[in-house]
């Protein structure tokens, strides 16, 4: 160990071996009373080598080593790449100590280890300690001065963290610092927390009671004064406040002191005119919400917002307001606190009376202390119920500064940095030299509106240059794939919480509408006549898929999985009961009318070429709109996003692709007499048992039609012209930026596989077939299809 301390050569990704070890540390009981044993278990390593070799793992097992890592080379939250070596080297970040098997091709699953269960980092006793990633224990309950310093810092992110939100029209909020909890009016110069929690199922029913109306008059929070000789920044650290200025809050058998802001400020008794009685918090309220008062007032907060109590849950008019404006209330929130258990009677870890899970080993060894660190706790808010609901996923997408309490411990993340409690660091250090952001090598957080590099800490929404609309328009993708596999206890609520992502989307410069959820992005080229590319866009949308479908998709292997009929009958369930079903009461040529993940889509929306025509949008309750009227709205405003959201029926006239035409079957590579699948055609199914023989069947007996949207290919040359010049780059430059999105998919005509009741048409899936020529030397006569025909999808 001292050799490899001081040693001043290279060390690669592998490390050094310290040790031979056999396989000792695999399979350490918990009834060891060696505590490095525990620390160094790899129960990981015998699972690898089996998925390496299943047949010959036992007789190429060698045994395992310990191996030693320069500066934490493997902490999750650094990029391994030769910048941030550089960086971690010269601050003299620690080193780690693990156990692996002889060999290589391990390091993912050391990773995934080290994510899940720490890693253990190694201490030299009497030497200068580093500025960066050193372990620190985590206290057994909550400490707001670690919260506060980040929150100071984020001060710094001018860009990133201080922008200005959109008012909201009737919002409430719970003052905290008035003795019966009251619900008042908010005002845009009230700086505010917002809570986001799992609701979960109550016990019995609780209901916000009135409070007896007040008569004197609301004061505004700028004209109280604070004590002029006390320091000015005691409202803001509890270690500063006096004493004397502490109250106590009981919370069940835990009290806990919590500082007042400044001094104790009369509070704004009523929301309305005077003699209006002002609501109040039930006295028994849940112990999340409990927990989230106490924390908004330790770290010098007076204003908290709770949706179940700040929205009149029996006022469908105000719940329908506010909801759609969900997205602006976590936006304008001046910290969001994630609290991440399985109903709203959990609470928050180490607040109260709920405790953390303790994991702080540290074991000496001659003049070395050997230190576990936590679990990864973004891999704690994946896995944990909140990241389950569908509600919750705008809330951590718009916060600006979001504070999670995991069951370890509490991580911070705003839009430029990210910090863990179970580490400490210099924050100048890990920022780049304006201290606008983190440095590029550092793990964004997971929920960072930037581009799809992991380590991207930028916000490219509001960006005009045509590429990085591109990126806007992907990054929308990929928030409705990861919010389409999320749960919703009440069902119809599908589109009630992706308001605001909708919203939010509709303000970027890509301008991209909903229509019943599907994103359609604003024409990028711009060209004198946007019908053409208007209808370009919608055909793009239209061409959603599911990731798991019923003929060449994912499969499950898992013997406990339910068969097709059972799967049916089922609810549908991300983990145990993924494959698509039907949501009724939606379209089903949005991928709000199904209950499923959708798939992550690759092609660009300017390389499109539709063979739509007369599209006409049917709206519930209202007359239908041609779909070329959204070429009225230069902005969208929410009204128009949420009568978007609302859209029920496409009316539209297609081609319709010859059933005969399609060459299904090939011979095999090895035995021509054998039928094999076309690799040229790929079909994606939402929901339908049938094989590649029945389909190709029910196409042939008109049973399921396939309507052409369109094709796929090289963008047409006005197009991209159009994309280039906008950018207002010389001609080398604006190639190179329009080509970082390179296309992978093939020249191709694209369908919609559908199935006609009535005059109606339903959405089944969708057909792609691989062309031999270019797109754009594609024509429908050589398919079969020289004749529209008018179709009313639903």
């Amino acid at each position: 160990m001292d050799n490899w301390m001081s040693y001043g050569g290279r060390i690669d990704w592998v490390g050094k071996p310290v040790d031979d070890v056999g396989t000792r540390f695999r399979n350490v009981p918990s009834s060891t009373t060696c505590p490095l044993c525990r620390q160094l278990h790899a129960s990981w390593i015998e699972l690898f080598l089996k998925n390496q070799d299943p047949m010959r793992w036992k007789a190429n097992d060698l045994g395992d080593r310990i191996h030693i890592f320069r500066h934490l080379r493997h902490l999750p939250h650094v990029n391994d790449f030769p910048t941030s070596r550089k960086v971690l080297r010269e601050h003299d970040a620690p080193y780690h100590i693990a156990v692996v098997p002889n060999g290589r091709g391990w390091l993912d699953e050391l990773r995934a280890h080290i994510a899940l269960n720490g890693m253990v980092v190694v201490m030299p006793k009497g030497v200068q300690e580093s500025e960066l990633f050193v372990p620190r224990q985590v206290s057994k309950n909550f400490e707001p001065n670690v919260v506060l310093k980040w929150l100071n810092f984020c001060k710094h992110h001018k860009n990133h963290c201080d922008k200005k939100a959109l008012a909201v029209k009737g919002m409430k909020v719970i003052d905290c610092d008035s003795d019966d909890l009251i619900i008042r009016d908010y005002y845009p110069d009230d700086k505010y927390v917002a809570l986001s929690y799992v609701w979960g199922k109550p016990a019995k029913s609780e209901t916000v009671t009135l409070a007896p109306a007040m008569k004197e008059t609301p004061q505004r929070e700028d004209t109280m004064q604070a004590n002029p000789k006390e320091p000015q920044h005691a409202a803001r650290n509890p270690s500063h406040v006096p004493k004397s200025k502490l109250v106590l809050v009981q919370k069940n058998s835990d009290s806990r002191q919590v500082p007042t802001v400044g001094l104790k400020r009369p509070h704004r008794a009523a929301t309305a005119p005077v003699g209006k009685p002002a609501s109040r918090l039930p006295k028994d309220i849940p112990l999340t919400i409990q927990d989230a008062i106490w924390v908004t007032k330790s770290l010098g907060y007076r204003f908290l917002w709770v949706d179940k109590y700040c929205i009149d849950q029996d006022n469908e008019t105000e719940k329908r307001q506010q909801c759609g404006r969900m997205g602006d209330i976590y936006a304008g929130s001046h910290l969001t606190i994630f609290a991440l258990g399985r109903d709203s009677n959990y609470g928050l870890p180490g607040v109260s009376s709920r405790p953390r899970f303790q994991q702080w080993q540290c074991t000496t060894i001659g003049q070395y202390e050997f230190v576990s660190t936590m679990r990864d706790p973004q891999l704690s808010i994946k896995q944990s119920v909140w990241s389950t609901r569908g509600w919750t996923y705008q809330e951590g997408l718009f916060s600006t500064r979001r504070l999670f309490f995991t069951d370890y411990q509490v991580y911070f993340e705003c839009n430029a940095m990210n910090f863990w409690e179970s580490f400490k660091s210099n924050f100048r250090i890990l920022h780049i030299l304006s201290a606008q952001r983190f440095r590029a090598f550092l793990r964004a957080g997971g929920f960072v509106r930037g581009n799809s590099n992991q380590y991207s800490h930028l916000n490219v929404s509001q960006s005009k240059e045509n590429h990085r609309k591109v990126d806007t328009i992907h990054r929308c993708q990929d928030r409705i794939q990861q919010y389409s596999n999320r749960e919703l206890t009440n069902k119809d609520d599908v589109l009630n919480a992706f308001a605001g992502i909708a919203c939010f989307y509709a303000r970027t410069t890509a301008k991209i509408v909903t229509l019943a959820g599907i994103p359609i992005p604003f024409p990028i080229a711009k060209l004198g006549d946007t019908k053409r590319e208007r209808l370009d866009q919608l055909s793009y949308a239209l061409a959603w898929t599911h990731r798991i479908r019923s003929l060449g998709g994912p499969t499950r292997t898992d013997p406990s999985y339910p068969p097709g009929p059972a799967r049916v009958q089922s609810p549908w369930t991300p983990h145990d009961n993924p494959e698509p079903q039907r949501r009724k009461g939606f379209p089903s040529w949005s991928w709000a009318g199904w209950f499923g993940e959708i798939g992550k889509r690759d092609d660009l929306p300017y390389c499109w070429t539709s063979y739509l025509s007369s599209v006409r949008i049917g709206f519930q309750g209202g007359d239908p709109e041609d779909y070329l009227w959204l070429e009225r709205f230069t902005t969208y405003k929410s009204y128009l996003v949420q009568k978007l959201l609302t859209a029920k029926v496409l009316h539209l006239d297609a081609y319709v692709l010859n059933p005969k035409k399609l060459k299904f079957w090939k011979s095999g590579p090895y035995m021509p007499s054998r039928q094999v699948p076309s690799d040229t055609i790929q079909v994606y199914l939402s929901r339908s048992s049938c094989s590649l023989e029945e389909l190709q069947r029910k196409l042939i007996d008109g049973v399921f039609e396939c309507l052409v949207l369109g094709t796929y290919g090289e963008p047409r040359k006005d197009i991209f012209r159009a994309i280039q010049a906008a950018d207002r780059k010389s001609p080398k430059a604006r190639k190179r930026r329009i080509d970082l999105f390179e296309r992978v998919e093939p020249d191709a005509i694209i369908c919609l596989v559908v199935h006609t009741v009535k005059g109606t048409s339903y959405r089944k899936g969708l057909l792609k077939v691989e062309l031999e020529c270019s797109a754009r030397d594609f024509t429908l006569e050589t398919w079969g299809s020289d004749v529209k025909r008018s179709f009313i999808l639903a």
